[in-house]
């Protein structure tokens, strides 16, 4: 039985008007902008195969940054929606040149009110001390530029999301940040940056755990303080787990694809910054031009089936009895290292710094709920 709604993630472009300097797309940016009547030829007849399936599409777009090419988002938007395709729509971006994101949804054939109620912006910023030191324009901060984005796009009245990228070794500034966030008005929801901490030995990952708790302990009193006043929590590690275990599970190549600017249908977005992609790189959606909707469907469905395995499965070996309440893999992390579309998940059967990460965070999660139980008896 296939899902009423599928993932989609366009790649909107390459090119990116800031130099972060955490980017895992250091490198891979290109400025050229693909051709878009040539990309929409192929497209509608892909899509066509959605209709065929009965499927509504939950559709991101990404960069690169997204603002560069507006054209490609009004077409593309305009396109899906005369389809009556679209289930949601989620537009990410770095905020520097919101109004292009704002002109494209305005030019495209979606009514204004239909548009207020289906697209939702997420806008990039990790709050100002981060922001200022690792996002730069021109070696420029952009702290000031984000906030007045973000201030447009409530004003505009579209729904408004903000992503944060916190960088393992900055976790000193996590209570600043959420007291920043709180005054915006937004829950604080990073994701966690390891890339300061790769080639780590053992010695250094005892010292950034001795670090980690010196610091954290500042936040698990936040959050405490907050339940204590019937406020929810603020960030986003005692918001979406407790102590129900939870395991952040990737539907990659399973419930969503993704489409990069040039028409190649992928395992996921980030497919093009692997040294070697290999598999992961499946057809151009224009080799599919002349192929009837049952065949695109049928080949919808073998890549469904070459993936499958690679859904989370709590009886794998490596994490029963784990302790930690909750972490988030990526088959991508290890796919350069197994080589192995059926077991993308190898790198997990060793230590690694990402799973101590997790363990340790963890107790943090059973304090905070434990510390209620007790005052409840």
């Amino acid at each position: 039985m296939k899902n009423k709604t599928f993932g989609l993630t366009l790649q909107v472009t390459k090119g990116c008007n800031l130099q972060c300097t955490y980017c895992y797309e250091s490198g891979f940016h290109r400025d050229e902008i693909p051709d878009l009547e040539t990309f929409l030829s192929a497209f509608e007849h892909f899509l066509d195969v959605f209709k065929f399936r009965d499927q509504k599409i939950d559709l991101v777009y990404i960069g690169g940054e997204p603002s560069l090419n507006p054209d490609f988002i009004e077409k593309t938007l305009s396109l899906m929606y005369k389809m009556n395709l679209l289930n949601s729509v989620t537009i990410i971006t770095n905020g520097i040149i919101i109004q292009n994101i704002l002109k494209s949804i305005s030019a495209s054939e979606i009514p204004e009110n239909v548009a207020k109620e289906l697209i939702g912006i997420q806008i990039s910023y990790d709050g100002r001390q981060i922001n200022d030191k690792y996002r730069l324009a021109n070696k420029k901060p952009t702290s000031d530029i984000v906030l007045k984005s973000i201030k447009l796009v409530k004003e505009a009245g579209f729904k408004i999301s903000i992503k944060s990228v916190l960088p393992v070794n900055e976790i000193h500034l996590v209570p600043e940040i959420m007291k920043e966030f709180e005054e915006l008005g937004f829950n604080y929801q990073p994701t966690e940056d390891f890339s300061a901490l790769k080639d780590t030995t053992e010695e250094d990952i005892k010292n950034y755990i001795k670090y980690f708790d010196k610091y954290f302990i500042d936040v698990l009193k936040i959050e405490i303080d907050r339940k204590k006043h019937g406020l929810e929590p603020l960030s986003r590690w005692f918001q979406d787990y407790s102590l129900n275990k939870s395991i952040t599970e990737c539907h990659a190549g399973v419930k969503s694809l993704a489409i990069n600017e040039k028409g190649t249908i992928q395992f996921c977005q980030q497919v093009d910054y692997l040294k070697d992609p290999g598999v992961l790189n499946l057809k151009n959606i224009s080799d599919l031009s002349h192929k009837s909707l049952e065949e695109i469907s049928e080949y919808l469905d073998s890549i469904t089936e070459m993936f499958q395995c690679n859904l989370y499965n709590s009886d794998r070996e490596e994490c029963k009895n784990c302790e930690a309440l909750f972490c988030v893999k990526c088959p991508l992390v290890n796919f350069e290292e197994t080589k192995d579309i059926t077991n993308m998940y190898g790198g997990y059967t060793k230590e690694n710094f990402r799973c101590i990460y997790y363990k340790n965070l963890s107790k943090y999660l059973y304090i905070y709920d434990k510390y209620f139980d007790k005052i409840k008896e």
